[in-house]
């Protein structure tokens, strides 16, 4: 029953994993440093599964519209 799993920018461990395998979006985000430099962005997320923010306040805006079922790149500037 998980919507979305959250992580630090970088990080890559078995809840990534996971997620990736079944296809839960992951946000990732900046702001939290940590020692781990994974590039997630080389990992085989499907479209609209991996998102990668500043900040929480953006995580928290991501999750909002998965939630809601809008996709993010609907409210992002410039619109496409």
């Amino acid at each position: 029953d998980t919507a979305c799993l959250i992580i630090p920018n970088g990080c890559v461990g078995l809840p990534t994993l996971a997620a990736l395998e079944q296809e839960i979006p992951v946000i990732a985000v900046r702001e939290n440093h940590n020692r781990m430099k994974n590039d997630l962005e080389k990992l085989p997320f499907g479209p609209g599964k991996l998102f990668i923010v500043e900040n929480y306040l953006e995580a928290v805006g991501i999750m909002t519209s998965l939630k809601a079922g809008v996709n993010p790149s609907a409210v992002r500037r410039p619109l496409a």
